[in-house]
């Protein structure tokens, strides 16, 4: 009996794929029909070159994650940033070592 396997999927191709239709549909009005395909390409290679990714919040919403605020931070990140400054603000002060000829 012969066994099939399925292909691995190449992510990194479907994200670049996803933010250049995106970004494509936005430049799109500002670009000569000569100069479409050069700036798809250019992008899609930058986009897929880099391995970036953007993680909408329907993304966020459909993995059960937080929502983020327009600073970009849950209010979990926000309170554990807080908590880490008000420590860093009630610990002990570091010794100021001076230099000889700086007393």
């Amino acid at each position: 009996m012969r066994r099939y396997e399925i292909p691995p999927m190449d992510l990194r191709r479907i994200r670049a794929d996803r933010l250049t239709v995106a970004l494509m549909q936005e430049l799109k009005p500002m670009l000569d029909n000569d100069q479409y395909r050069d700036v798809h390409r250019a992008i899609f290679d930058c986009l897929w070159r880099s391995g970036a990714e953007i993680i909408t919040d329907i993304d966020r919403h459909d993995a059960d994650l937080p929502p983020r605020g327009n600073n970009g931070w849950t209010n979990e990140h926000l309170r554990i940033l807080e908590m880490k400054r008000t420590e860093a603000l009630l610990g002990p002060i570091p010794p100021i070592i001076l230099k000889e000829k700086e007393q």
